[in-house]
């Protein structure tokens, strides 16, 4: 059975633009079309808002879809009628959900920048694994997010929002309490802004990065799909297993070094004598590995790991919990590391690590070789 995606819909409880008598509130298609898209994935879909109940729609919105059949769509089926019932963050269990998603229309400006228990919320998602996603003025909701290590959930990405150019085209500029592109600019945000009004989403993830690698498209299309049904720990008999791998991504710097249960199954696959691989911060589930004589799995090993150097190229070095390199140094592996993004795989005995994605495919290949040997 497929596993069920959750979806936490944050819309703003803001009805009006300042004290201007304009009113605002959440953009209808900007939740109607969404709604749509991941309605037909089969993904299930809550409403959050910051005081929960009933929400306001922008009616400016409400003229705007009125040609719109998705608009028209969530209208008629009175999906919309769910916004009239929204959880107040107290009531949201955050673990539940694999995509947080915040909708615009001027409304988040107002109430969503200050809102730290929304921010807590999305915060514990992210660092989590979930998709943090957003449209248009919704982005205003990653302002306040600070992560574990104390920054901006913004630094260093790669994002957009609605521009000081649209911002001004449609004669807001002096209705809004700040400029959006500006305040995430200061956040250290890559933004990227493209021609005004016209469709521009941007991902600083993989799926960006690879979409012309045809390796990466033909998994998305044949293999993607087991990933919605992996196996928890106590599901698995690791004594059948001849190779563990550990992927990559920033994910794993989070819920592996401290997962004594994954550990114990790689030290004993290990010393079972299967092929334990990794690539880029994949490397990091080495991290808790202890053998039976009590010393790291890591330890006079030769290995790589995503370098200080590549941390820092990317922006991310301080939204680490720690530097990968260094933990690896410290834990007593003999690191290698290349230049940056450039392929280097390390193989000590039945121990194979990548540097970063350009090395999982030469990875892969060397693991093959070892099993094929064996």
């Amino acid at each position: 059975m497929e596993a069920l995606i959750k979806v936490l819909f944050i819309v703003t409880s803001h009805s009006e633009m300042g004290n201007t008598g304009v009113r605002t509130g959440w953009y209808l298609n900007e939740v109607a079309q969404p709604y749509e898209v991941f309605t037909k994935a089969n993904f299930q879909i809550d409403f959050m808002s910051p005081k929960g109940g009933q929400t306001p729609m922008d009616p400016g919105s409400a003229v705007e879809g009125r040609d719109d059949p998705q608009c028209q769509k969530f209208i008629s089926s009175g999906a919309i009628n769910r916004l009239n019932t929204t959880m107040a963050p107290s009531q949201v269990n955050i673990s539940d959900y694999q995509v947080i998603f915040y909708p615009g229309g001027h409304g988040p400006m107002f109430d969503l920048p200050n809102n730290d228990e929304i921010a807590a919320l999305t915060k514990t998602a992210y660092e989590s694994g979930a998709i943090v996603s957003a449209v248009c003025h919704g982005i205003a909701g990653f302002v306040p997010v600070r992560l574990s290590s104390g920054i901006s959930i913004v630094k260093g990405q790669t994002l957009t929002s609605l521009t000081n150019s649209e911002e001004a085209a449609g004669n807001f500029f002096n209705l809004v309490p700040f400029l959006l592109e500006t305040k995430l600019r200061s956040l250290g945000a890559n933004f990227i802004a493209g021609p005004i009004f016209k469709p521009n989403v941007q991902d600083p993830g993989s799926a960006e990065a690879f979409k012309e690698d045809p390796v990466s498209q033909a998994f998305l299309k044949s293999g993607a799909e087991k990933l919605k049904t992996t196996m928890k720990p106590s599901d698995v008999d690791i004594s059948k297993y001849k190779v563990i791998f550990y992927a990559g991504g920033h994910g794993p710097m989070f819920d592996l070094p401290k997962n004594e249960e994954i550990a114990k199954l790689c030290a004993k696959a290990y010393e079972g004598g299967a092929v334990v691989c990794a690539v880029c911060h994949g490397t990091v589930g080495l991290v808790p590995v202890k053998l039976s004589n009590g010393e790291s799995i890591v330890k006079g090993q030769t290995i790589t790991s995503f370098t200080n150097a590549e941390e820092e190229f990317v922006k991310l070095t301080e939204a680490m919990p720690f530097l990968l390199e260094t933990k690896l140094k410290d834990l007593g592996g003999n690191f290698v590391g290349a230049e940056n993004f450039q392929v280097n795989v390390q193989t000590s005995g039945r121990i194979v690590t990548g540097q970063n994605p350009p090395s999982a495919g030469p990875m892969a290949e060397k693991v093959v070789s070892l099993v094929k040997a064996a």
